[in-house]
């Protein structure tokens, strides 16, 4: 339990792993890695994800991590 919270790299193929994505039980899992994440936040809880990253030595568009969809959306602020 920690006051705040960040939660970092909320985009498909980083939370969900790129492994994941085909296997439900291995996205269960993961989705289980954020239920812990958020459920640690007393007071404030960030979570980001890119618009774009570097892989393979280009820079690519990034997409929001399905997880998002789990979160309530009056509970969510852009900034």
């Amino acid at each position: 339990e920690f006051p705040v919270v960040f939660v970092i790299g909320l985009e498909e193929g980083v939370l969900p792993d790129a492994r994941a994505l085909d296997d439900p039980a291995a996205l269960r899992s993961e989705l289980a890695v954020l239920y812990v994440a958020v459920t640690r936040a007393r007071q404030r809880l960030y979570l980001s994800h890119a618009t774009t990253r570097w892989r393979g030595g280009e820079q690519r568009p990034a997409q929001p991590s399905r997880f998002l969809t789990h979160l309530p959306a009056d509970h969510l602020a852009a900034g």
